[in-house]
C-alpha cells in the first residue's frame, strides 16, 4: 500500500504496550505511540509521535493515555 491511509479526512491511530505483567510489579512504564495523516492537502501530511508513560497500572491505562494524548495534539492542532 502506497499510502497510510486512502479514505479522504483526517486519520488518527493510537496504540500503546506495557512490559509484561508481573504480579511483584504493580506500576510499569508504557509505551505511546500516535499516526496522524491528513490527506486532505497536498502532499499528504503526516505527524507520528512516540511517547513514553511511567507507572502504568494496566494496558487499558496505557490506551486511553495514549487516546487521551491524540485527543490533546489534535485540538492543538485545530483538527477535526
Amino acid at each position: 500500500m502506497r499510502m497510510p491511509a486512502s479514505l479522504p479526512g483526517i486519520h488518527c491511530y493510537t496504540d500503546a504496550s506495557t512490559s509484561p505483567d508481573l504480579p511483584s510489579n504493580l506500576s510499569r512504564n508504557a509505551g505511546i505511540g500516535i499516526f496522524i495523516v491528513n490527506n486532505q492537502v497536498h502532499p499528504v501530511q503526516t505527524i507520528y509521535i512516540k511517547a513514553a508513560m511511567k507507572e502504568t497500572s494496566s494496558v487499558l491505562m496505557a490506551e486511553a493515555a495514549a487516546l487521551a494524548l491524540a485527543a490533546t495534539v489534535a485540538k492543538h492542532l485545530d483538527l477535526h
